[in-house]
Order: C-alpha cells, then structure tokens, then sequence
C-alpha cells in the first residue's frame, strides 16, 4: 500500500498514514507525485496488476479512491510513471511489458485518453542488403541485384513481399559486382524482420529479358484466407509486340515466353502464393476491358487498384477495384471463376466529350464508411499536369457493382509522384506532383474532407487498448452522439503506405461485436490472411453511416 507523510514549518512532520490501502502496489515501488497549482495534489503509481493507478488530494474533498488509467495495456509491475502538468494538460509516459514507451493524457473536457505508443522499442535501423542471386545474372558474370520501382506489400506472416523492379544495370566506378544484364527484376524477394535479411524466391515470375516491357510498382494485394498476392496487371504479355526504337518487345528468352508454371498466365491476372512459389489461377487480365490497364511500357502504371472492403459478414470475400481508365472495372476473387467486369457507370464526364475523363495516375484510398475515394490524376497526356482532373470521385462498393458518385474540387493537380492517405480524424491527405515535367515541384499538401467530417455530432472513442492478439476479445468504451444512433460497424483499417499512386497495403477489416450500454466487445480478426500484422486505426460507425470523429491505433500482433 502507499503510506504518506506531510511537514510544515510550525506542525512538523506528521505521522505516516494509509492512502486507501484497498489498492496493492508493488513493494518498493517508485510513488509519481505532482503538484498542480496550489492546491492539487497527484499520485501515480503501477500496481501489482501491471495497470497504472491514480488519486489524486485537495484540501476539500481529501484524498480520493484510487482509479485505473485505462487498464488494457500493462506495464512493468512496480515501473515508473513520469508525468509532467503543462497548463491544463497532464502527460503521462511509462514503458510496458512490450518493451516500448506508452503516454496517456488527460484534459479536463475529454478526460483520460488511450494509451498510444510513442516508440516501439527500436530506432531506424539498416535493413540488410537485396540478395546477390548468382542465378540473376548470365553464366559466368558478375552477380545481380536491386530493385527500381517495385511494390512491397506486408504478407500475412508479418514478412514483406517485393515484386519487380529495375535492377542496376550501369557499372559505376569498380562496382561491377553490381551488374545485371535483365531489364526486370523477376525474383520475388522477401524480407523478414526477425532476422533483419532478405531472402531470395528460387522461380522466377515476370519477363526479364524484353527491354520495354516491365511492370514497376505493380498493383498486389495480399488476399484473405489464403495468403496469396493477387497481381492486377499480366506480368508477361503476347500482346505487346512492336515499338519503333527496339523492335519485338516479346523476349525470345524461354522463361519469357514459357514461364515455369502450370498455370497459364499470359495476358492474365493472377494469384500468386509465396509459400509454394506456385501461380495458383489465373484469369483474363483487365487489359480485355480497356486496354490501359496494360501497360506496354517500361513505366510505373497509369491506374491502380484498392482491395475492397473485407465484411467479416461475408467471410471476408476479396473483391479488387481497377480504376484510372475511361472504364471502371472489378473482380470478385471469391467466385469460382473470377473476372473483370465494368463498374456502374461514372458520375464524372468530360464536358467536351461527355465521356467519363482518364484518370492517369489517380490514388484510390479507402474510407471508413466503406467507399472510396479516387483523386488526382490527368488526363490527356500522362506526364503533363497542365490537364489535371482536380474532381474527387467516390466509388460506393456492392456485390452488383456498386455507384459512383463526384466530390470537392481540389485546388491543386495530382499527377506522377502524387500520394494520399487517410488520416485518424477521417481526412485524406494529398500531396506530390510531376516534378519531371516542371522545373519546380509542388510542395502543396491539400486535405480532402468527406461529407461526414462536417458532421460535428459524432461519435468518440473513450478507451481502447493499444495492442491485441488475432481472435481476442477486447473492449472498447465510447460516447454516443446526441441523435442516440447505434454502432453499426467496427473496422480496423491498416495503415497505409504509398507512393507512385498507389497503396497496397491499405485494408478495410469489419469485425464482430456486442454491445453493452456505451462499451463494446469486440473480437478481433481471425489471423495474418484477414489482416496482416501491424499498425491499424480503429473505426466506430453509426447506423446512419456516421464514422466516429478520430480512431485511435492499435496493433495487431
């Protein structure tokens, strides 16, 4: 228990005296006091239970019970708590049983917020080096490696798969070693966090040898219950097939024209699975739709894709969106024998052709509600900003191909190199330009705000853990809005990581739940294939589509 003693230059010291013994902490524990003002009084301690304690003493009302400070993440029984007042603002800052530093703090109108991680226990460290694949480079020469412009997308065991990419090919000063006569990349690599290393895949998937065919930054997805990456665009094509400066683009070279699978994948998309390094299916790529979707060069791609969301109510079925074309398309990746087929028509057209406009380069990022949203983009010529389409399109996702409709205009155009993410108050936040085409690049950043960010009468979230384990049940306590409406999802959606229009690792995962009063249980997803490990935020949304006003993080381990 926490024992006190006072002293004042007349009385002296006083006699020890119990502060609510009812609360056991360990012995020898460091006690955190603060004065606030004049006459606030605050203690800290961690209890035996490894949860953070308080109470607090004024002259008035004396000392108070002790109190949890938000129970679910547990730090070293008997550790230090630092807590430091800043005008009315309380921090707190404690290591916990993972080794990492945690902060809480409180306000007077919010109260006591979540605890939030502010370092995972490690710095920026080296990643180890790319493989040097002897089979990466002809009979006798020097050893390959390195990757220009490939997709890195986190696999279900926590691993992170890289696809493609230019290899260096020029010889700079004595760095010979680093030679590689192929034009792509075509051994998957991957990198495991554990061992801080790479490790090269034996087969090779993609066309090594054609010099204007290769598919940077290709769109992947990692699909559920099977692990496998889902790959948008044909990695080998008969249909590329002339150019004026370097002729055939078709290799000669056998694993080009007969790559080692038993599945065929020309012209096709495909479903990929690491584990086995076998194509597992394929079907016609989205190129039979619109032939933009297939790029014929050595460029990163003019259109992207986003995983649609994932209902644990629908078993988590994966369906993908392709957009950037004139034509819109999808797949379900749940079906027998999946397809391309175009989406509902666009709500956006071009006045001059009253066609829906390209989207070269356009981001797709996916928001709470379920929709998603595609920005930036021009048109016309893919490298020129000067035919920006600057008109936000929303795609409101069904199993019959979903609606379209059109948003905010944004200020700026969003070309090659742009970018978006979506923030935790529910923003998406825009950024990058074609710095190739102009001599100064824009520096803007713009932030798009869905209709539901208007709505200041949201829900908020008062306490939800930091960190839980696949299949956990864990709690999560909220404030309702004032209109009384109900939670109608739970979602955790993966942080994202983008660039070149494109985020493959972003995902939109519902979850079930029961509610209690103004608390919910809710279990978390079933394993790595549903939602890879790593860094989610955690979204409430009300029956009237309301999605809550900021989600905090938590991990997924």
């Amino acid at each position: 228990a926490v024992w006190s003693a006072w002293w004042e230059a007349g009385p002296g010291w006083q006699p020890w005296f119990l502060i609510h013994p009812e609360v056991k902490i360990r012995p020898g524990a460091t006690v955190t006091a603060l004065w606030h003002g004049d006459g606030h009084l605050d203690l800290f301690v961690t209890g035996t239970d490894g949860a953070v304690w308080s109470t607090w003493w004024e002259a008035g009302p004396g000392w108070q019970p002790w109190f949890l400070i938000h129970p679910e993440v547990k730090m070293q029984p008997g550790g230090t708590v630092t807590a430091l007042w800043r005008g009315d603002h309380l921090d707190l800052f404690v290591t916990g049983t993972d080794g990492a530093v945690w902060s809480a703090w409180w306000e007077a109108g919010p109260g006591w917020q979540p605890w939030f991680l502010i370092l995972n226990g490690q710095f920026w460290v080296f990643a180890g080096e790319l493989s040097r694949d002897p089979a990466q480079r002809a009979a006798g020469g020097p050893m390959g490696g390195g990757r220009w412009y490939p997709t890195l997308v986190t696999l279900a065991d926590g691993g992170v798969f890289a696809l493609t990419g230019h290899p260096l090919i020029g010889m700079y000063g004595d760095r010979f070693y680093d030679y590689d006569e192929r034009h792509n990349n075509t051994k998957p690599e991957i990198y495991r966090q554990q061992s801080n290393s790479w490790h090269g895949v034996d087969k090779q998937l993609g066309v090594s040898g054609a010099h204007d065919y290769a598919i940077y930054y290709p769109r992947l997805h990692v699909l559920p219950h099977t692990g496998e990456v889902f790959v948008v665009q044909p990695l080998y094509s008969r249909l590329v097939t002339t150019n004026p400066q370097s002729g055939n683009l078709y290799s000669a070279n056998r694993d080009d024209t007969t790559p080692p699978y038993a599945v065929d994948v020309m012209d096709k998309s495909l479903c990929y699975s690491p584990g086995s390094q076998q194509v597992t299916r394929a079907f016609t790529g989205p190129q039979a739709i619109d032939g933009m979707y297939l790029d014929r060069f050595f460029t990163s791609q003019p259109t992207t894709s986003v995983l649609l969301p994932l209902h644990h109510e629908e078993n988590y079925r994966p369906r993908v969106l392709a957009c950037g074309a004139q034509q819109a398309i999808v797949t379900d990746l749940g079906a027998a024998s999946p397809q391309w087929t175009p989406t509902a028509a666009r709500a956006l057209t071009d006045p001059a052709s009253g066609r829906p406009p390209v989207r070269y380069f356009c981001t797709a990022t996916l928001l709470p509600t379920g929709d998603v949203l595609v920005s930036g983009g021009v048109t016309k010529e893919q490298y020129k900003e000067t035919n920006g389409v600057r008109t936000a399109e929303l795609y409101h996702p069904t199993a019959a191909g979903g609606s379209w409709s059109t948003g905010a205009v944004a200020a700026e155009t969003r070309g090659y190199h742009s970018v978006a993410l979506l923030m935790p108050d529910g923003r998406v936040w825009t950024a990058g330009s074609e710095f190739n085409d102009t001599s100064t690049p824009n520096l803007s950043i713009e932030l798009f705000e869905p209709d539901y960010v208007a709505v200041a009468d949201r829900v908020t979230i008062k306490s939800a853990p930091g960190a839980v384990g696949y299949g956990q049940a864990f709690r999560v306590d909220y404030t309702p809005a004032s209109t009384a409406a109900s939670i109608a999802k739970v979602v955790l959606m993966r942080c994202g990581s983008v660039t070149h229009s494109f985020d493959g690792d972003q995902r939109y995962v519902s979850v079930p739940f029961t509610t209690a009063g103004s608390s919910l249980t809710v279990t978390a997803p079933p394993d790595g294939t549903v939602a890879p490990p790593g860094f989610y935020m955690l979204w409430l949304v009300d029956t009237n589509g309301l999605p809550c006003k900021t989600a905090p993080f938590i991990k997924l381990r």
